[in-house]
C-alpha cells in the first residue's frame, strides 16, 4: 500500500505518518478536528481481489470494538469510507506492544509482573466474553501498554461469536499459528471463549520460560504442536511451580481441562498470588526496570536510599548523648526531612491504590 500524504483528510480525520503496519492494515496517527484530540486510525490496505467479505469483516471490527466500553480495550470512535480505503478511527494508545516490550527487556519478567499482565488481560477477556465475543487472536502484538503501564488489548478483526466454527466463510483457519488454540485449526470445531484462554496460556508461556511453546518450520509442524499439547514444562525458569501450573492448564489440549471462563481463571491467578506471599518473592529483583500494567514505585527502595541520602548529609554533625546521638539540624534542613518523608509516604500509598 502507498503511503499517504501527511495532511490526508479522511472523514473528521486529518492524518500525520503511519506508526504500525500489518499484513492486511496500515495505522496511521491522526487528528480529529472536531474532536480536537489524537486518534489512530487503522486503514485496510487495497489488495487485488479486494472483496465484499473484507470490507465487512472491517465494519464487523468496528462494531464489536464499539461495544466494548472498558478500560482494558482499545475503544474505536469511528468507521468510514473513500473509495476503495476502508479506516477505523481509534483510541491512540502512546506505548509499545507487549511483543515489543518483551524484545526491549533485558531480562525476563518478573513472577509479580506476569501475574499482573495475565490478570489484565483476563479482565479484558471477561468483558468482551460478557458480550459473546472469541477475541481469536490474542496474541503479545495486539496486547499495548501506554506510557502510564497499563494494558489495553486491541485488534477484534478476527472476533467472533461464541460456538463459531474454526473454518471462516473464506475457507481458511483465523489465528496465528504461534498462539492458536488447536480447535481453532481443526475442521468441524466450534470456537468459544476458552480458546482465547489457550492464546493467554501461550502467552504466559513465553513470558515464564522466554520462548514459544511450540516451533517449527512450517505451520503444520506447529499446529501439530499444540493438538500434541507436548509443551516442555520443566524448562529453567525464575517462576514458581504454582504460576506454572496455571499456564499449563491453560494450554490443555482438551478445552474441557481448562479454565471455563475469565472468572473462574481470575479466581485461580489471585488464589495462586496470594499463596505466594507466604514466601518472599526473589524474581521481582531481577530488573530495575518499570513493570507494565502496575504503574507502582518500589516503596522500600525509595524508603532505603532516602535514609541513605539523610546519613550522608548529617554525617558530620552528629554527636554522643546518654540516650542516643543527636543530629544537629537548621530548620530548614528538618523541613526538607518532613518533605522527603511525606513524599515517600504518598509515593506508598498511591502504588497500593493503584495495585490491581
Amino acid at each position: 500500500m502507498k503511503p499517504l500524504e501527511p495532511g490526508t483528510r479522511l472523514g473528521s480525520v486529518r492524518l500525520e505518518g503511519p506508526i504500525a503496519e500489518g499484513g492486511t492494515s496500515v495505522v496511521y496517527k491522526g487528528h480529529h478536528v472536531h474532536l480536537a484530540t489524537d486518534v489512530a486510525v487503522k486503514i485496510m490496505a487495497p489488495r487485488k481481489g479486494h472483496s465484499v467479505d473484507d470490507r465487512n469483516r472491517f465494519l464487523r471490527e468496528a462494531r464489536i470494538a464499539a461495544r466494548l466500553n472498558d478500560p482494558s480495550i482499545v475503544r474505536v470512535y469511528d468507521f468510514g469510507e473513500r473509495g476503495q480505503l476502508c479506516y477505523l478511527v481509534m483510541e491512540l494508545v502512546q506505548g509499545v506492544t507487549l511483543e515489543q516490550y518483551l524484545q526491549q527487556r533485558p531480562t525476563k519478567p518478573s513472577e509479580r509482573t506476569i501475574f499482573r499482565l495475565l490478570r489484565r488481560v483476563t479482565r479484558a477477556l471477561r468483558v468482551s466474553h460478557a458480550a459473546g465475543l472469541v477475541h481469536r487472536d490474542l496474541k503479545p502484538a495486539n496486547i499495548l501498554i501506554d506510557q502510564a503501564g497499563q494494558l489495553k488489548v486491541a485488534d477484534f478483526g478476527l472476533a467472533r461469536g461464541s460456538g463459531a466454527p474454526a473454518v471462516g466463510s473464506d475457507g481458511l483457519f483465523n489465528g496465528t499459528p504461534l498462539y492458536m488454540a488447536p480447535e481453532c485449526a481443526t475442521a468441524g470445531a466450534r470456537v468459544d471463549q476458552r480458546a482465547d484462554l489457550y492464546c493467554l496460556g501461550v502467552i504466559g508461556y513465553e513470558l515464564i520460560f522466554g520462548r514459544p511453546p511450540y516451533e517449527g518450520d512450517n505451520v503444520r509442524e506447529i499446529l501439530e504442536g499444540h493438538r500434541s499439547g507436548r509443551a516442555p514444562f520443566d524448562l529453567p525458569t525464575h517462576c514458581s511451580e504454582r504460576l506454572v501450573a496455571i499456564v499449563q492448564r491453560l494450554m490443555a489440549p482438551d478445552p474441557e481441562a481448562r479454565f471455563q471462563n475469565a472468572e473462574q481463571l481470575l479466581q485461580g491467578l489471585e488464589h495462586a498470588r496470594h499463596a505466594g506471599k507466604q514466601a518472599p518473592d526473589t524474581s521481582t529483583t531481577q530488573s530495575n526496570h518499570s513493570e507494565p500494567g502496575s504503574g507502582l514505585s518500589r516503596g522500600s527502595d525509595d524508603f532505603s536510599s532516602m535514609v541513605r541520602l539523610l546519613e550522608q548529609r548529617f554525617a558530620g554533625r552528629v554527636s554522643e548523648h546518654p540516650e542516643g546521638k543527636v543530629v544537629h539540624s537548621t530548620p530548614r534542613e528538618r523541613a526538607m526531612v518532613w518533605m522527603l518523608l511525606a513524599a515517600t509516604v504518598g509515593a506508598a500509598v498511591a502504588g497500593y491504590l493503584a495495585r490491581g
